[in-house]
């Protein structure tokens, strides 16, 4: 049986969705100051680059969301 291309996005999505979400609770870990020693200008030039790639990852969802528009 062939998975539907709905189930098939379900199926990735959860998938590599689920890894950034642990990727990011990994980085997380760079936060103890006993282990770590960093900058609040390397933490916000970091939480900016990660900002930037979800914005544009949202962007390619909005711009294939919308290019129809029935009324």
């Amino acid at each position: 049986m062939s998975e539907t291309p709905q189930e098939r996005f379900k199926r990735i999505a959860t998938k590599r969705s689920n890894r950034i979400i642990e990727q990011l609770e990994i980085l997380a870990n760079c936060s103890e100051r006993k282990s770590y020693a960093f900058s609040v200008e390397q933490v916000e030039k970091m939480f900016g680059a990660i900002d930037a790639a979800l914005q544009s990852a949202k962007n390619s969802f909005a711009t294939t969301m919308f290019k129809k528009v029935e009324l």
